[in-house]
């Protein structure tokens, strides 16, 4: 919920910003050699990023519901749904926010004499930002909080490759 607060005054200032002063994002030096192709890249990496933790989130459910609950699996996974359904949303989110940033820079392009309608989309470009450095967040808040649990990736009875802090690694 904080996420879309933060995101709705960002929005907000954008709008008033466009509507009272549309140079401000318009003729700002920065923002026409950022929000172009440069934001783009910035977002694609981003975003696979993020898939590939959000598939690291799923393995270690999987392998916390595998380790807690045992052979009740069917009550794991529903314990599980929350924060699965929260993470693929999340994702989603920011598939969605690249689609909407591309289109922004379509129309950006489209109109570039246009001081109002510039400005507006550099404001969408930086809420589209905005909105995957919140969901970015939000997503490795929740690996640190399995990370937290205690679950490990190995096998629990291999005691020889448990970390010691004592002890330097070899080889």
């Amino acid at each position: 919920m904080r996420k879309f607060i933060i995101l709705v005054a960002f929005i907000l200032f954008c709008a008033v910003s466009t509507v009272s002063v549309p140079t401000f994002l318009a003729e700002n030096i920065f923002l026409q050699g950022f929000i172009n192709h440069e934001i783009l890249a910035l977002l694609a990496i981003i975003l696979a990023i993020t898939f590939a933790s959000v598939a690291n989130i799923h393995l270690a459910l999987n392998r916390i519901i595998m380790r807690t609950v045992g052979r009740k699996k069917e009550r794991g996974q529903q314990a599980s749904q929350k924060v699965r359904r929260e993470v693929n949303s999340n994702a989603w989110l920011l598939f969605w926010a690249f689609i909407v940033c591309v289109i922004s820079l379509i129309v950006k392009g489209s109109m570039p004499d246009h001081t109002y309608i510039v400005s507006a989309m550099n404001g969408v470009a930086l809420a589209v930002l905005l909105l995957n450095v919140l969901v970015f967040y939000d997503i490795y808040r929740a690996i640190f909080a399995i990370v937290g649990s205690g679950v490990e990736g190995g096998d629990d009875s291999d005691d020889d490759n448990k970390f010691d802090p004592e002890i330097p690694p070899t080889g």
